[in-house]
């Protein structure tokens, strides 16, 4: 009786899972130019204001750049940083309850819980939600740094030119 209880909420977390997994892949492909363009327009904010930042006397900075302008390349960061954590969240929890599962086999000695065990860790690992931009790349924590040093290699390229010029 509780066995079929056991096995009925397997088939039910099974069914979540799936759901899930299209949710997340429906979201990808749906939301996957957007997040490029979050990006993109991150990014090009960002060299946008160095060059400003660059091409004005110490003295014009604060009233040619505009606080505006620094505060909106600021809320684009943010929000960049929120949608990375939260993407890399989603795919490390479901790391989690694989592990759990796998713990879990350990301290059942009903052969049957624990083959279930073992498929629906199996089920979750394959399923795992993972956000892409646009199918180029994951998004996850390891976005950020990628995205801070492309940024600043291209300031060290602005810079260089102004330099030159």
């Amino acid at each position: 009786m509780i066995k079929d209880a056991i096995l009925d909420e397997f088939e039910c977390a099974k069914e979540i899972i799936r759901d899930n997994f299209f949710a997340w892949k429906y979201t990808n492909s749906i939301f996957g130019v957007w997040i490029w363009n979050l990006l993109a327009f991150t990014f090009l904010a960002y060299l946008k204001d160095f060059e400003n930042i660059i091409s004005t006397e110490a003295t014009d900075i604060a009233t040619e750049i505009g606080v505006q302008t620094v505060l909106h390349t600021f809320v684009l960061t943010i929000l960049t940083i929120i949608f990375a954590m939260s993407c890399d969240k989603a795919e490390k929890g479901a790391i989690r309850l694989a592990k759990l599962c796998n713990m879990l086999q350990a301290d059942i000695t009903d052969p049957i819980l624990v083959e279930e065990l073992k498929h629906l860790s199996n089920f979750i690992k394959e399923l795992r939600p993972r956000f892409t931009v646009y199918g180029f790349f994951n998004v996850n924590q390891q976005t950020i740094p990628v995205f801070i040093s492309a940024v600043t290699t291209y300031v060290i390229i602005l810079i260089q030119f102004k330099i030159n010029k």
